[in-house]
């Protein structure tokens, strides 16, 4: 992606690899914008067998643990491309 996105205007992705494509847009300073083709951030509807007020702070866990799963990936990423943290 670093190389593909050398010469760019503008650096679109989905939810997947947002980091990633964060990472390689602020390398190149270029803008990135992401796409979100369903509601998959924190809210109190799409878990629907939850009421409003558990649901969102599940999916806050969720985003929080898929977070820190690829925070370790997410670094050596940086590092490599000479960004801090």
């Amino acid at each position: 992606l670093t190389s593909l996105a050398k010469d760019a205007d503008l650096l679109v992705t989905g939810m997947n690899f947002e980091e990633t494509a964060a990472n390689v847009a602020e390398f190149h300073a270029i803008p990135l914008a992401t796409v979100h083709w369903f509601p998959l951030r924190a809210n109190g509807r799409l878990v629907s067998i939850l009421p409003p007020v558990l649901g969102r702070p599940a999916m806050t866990l969720v985003e929080w643990l898929s977070w820190r799963g690829a925070k370790e990936a997410e670094d050596a990423q940086r590092r490599e491309l000479g960004l801090g943290k």
